[in-house]
């Protein structure tokens, strides 16, 4: 494994974290960032991020996590942060099948394996990361138990367009212009040209200027808007993954109240039917719960850490 950057210091996360070059069993490369000190030996938890995310945009959920005793793995998917970019426009969020993904969480459970991380694993999807997560527990994995914020279960789109939009963009994709924007969507930083107002992502003022503060810094690390191949694979596999049981393994997961983003309807629905598992919706909050205000973010990573830490 290759070193890389990690700033620390601006994510304001714990100074001891490292930052490692990966490759997914197709080749890719990939960052992923990882804690561990002798303080954090209740086990790992795999943090999969959301569409836009990456590992200095953790910092906070990270230092709460290792605090709580948790050593940490962060994977930057394919497309993000400093992970090999697939579109040939950089700044699109662009994936050519959600099944890549796969690849990569499996090359951070081998990275963490090599690393030698503390046992057990837990594995915790955000957002687009609770899409790729629950596909995951789908199969044989070595997680022992599993949370999520938020997750993207089903996309939060009018009706009329949820109707029709698999179709265009399957369309569009099968005639080559699956690497375009979708509709109304560019390359242009989202949380840049945001005004706190307009954002959807937090309630919370002060997270909303790091936020910007941190995507400033880095040029390197963030993308724009999704692609039309991107929402086609987006749609294609929430609605596989809702035909679907949910697997047995304790689990955990949180809605916000004011999300703009993904459906909670889905999530509810999930969670009504999922023998071992707890379900929350959080009040007043938009939709990364990770970017809540301390208060929120507090307590919602540490009802993880504390459900983690007593899972059969």
């Amino acid at each position: 494994m290759q070193p890389l950057p990690l700033d620390c210091e601006l994510a304001q996360a714990p100074s001891h974290g490292l930052a490692y070059k990966v490759h997914a069993q197709d080749g890719t490369a990939l960052r992923i960032g990882v804690w561990s000190d002798n303080s954090t030996q209740k086990g790992t938890i795999f943090l999969l991020p959301g569409r836009a995310d990456y590992i200095e945009k953790q910092g906070h959920t990270v230092s709460e996590m290792c605090a709580q005793g948790f050593s940490v793995c962060i994977l930057e998917f394919r497309g993000l942060g400093l992970s090999d970019r697939v579109a040939k426009d950089r700044r699109a969020g662009h994936v050519e099948q959600f099944s890549d993904f796969q690849l990569d969480v499996d090359a951070a459970i081998s990275a963490v394996s090599d690393l030698k991380l503390p046992q057990p694993y837990f594995l915790h999807g955000n957002s687009m990361g609770g899409c790729v997560a629950l596909r995951r527990l789908m199969s044989d994995h070595p997680f022992k138990a599993c949370a999520f914020t938020s997750p993207m279960w089903g996309i939060l789109l009018p009706k009329i367009l949820l109707m029709i939009a698999p179709t265009i963009t399957g369309t569009a994709r099968a005639i080559g212009l699956g690497q375009r924007y979708a509709p109304g969507k560019n390359g242009e930083n989202e949380t840049l040209a945001w005004t706190f107002e307009e954002n959807e992502i937090t309630a919370d003022a002060d997270m909303f200027a790091h936020l910007q503060h941190v995507n400033r810094q880095t040029p390197d690390h963030w993308i724009g808007g999704p692609t039309i191949g991107w929402l086609q694979q987006a749609l294609h596999e929430t609605k596989s993954l809702a035909s679907l049981p949910s697997p047995n393994i304790p689990c955990v997961a949180f809605s916000a109240e004011l999300d703009q983003l993904v459906t909670r309807d889905a999530i509810e629905d999930r969670m009504s039917e999922w023998s071992r598992g707890q379900y929350e919706m959080i009040p007043a909050v938009k939709h990364d719960l990770l970017r809540a205000d301390l208060v929120t973010r507090s307590n919602v990573v540490g009802k993880i850490c504390n459900f983690f830490e007593s899972a059969d």
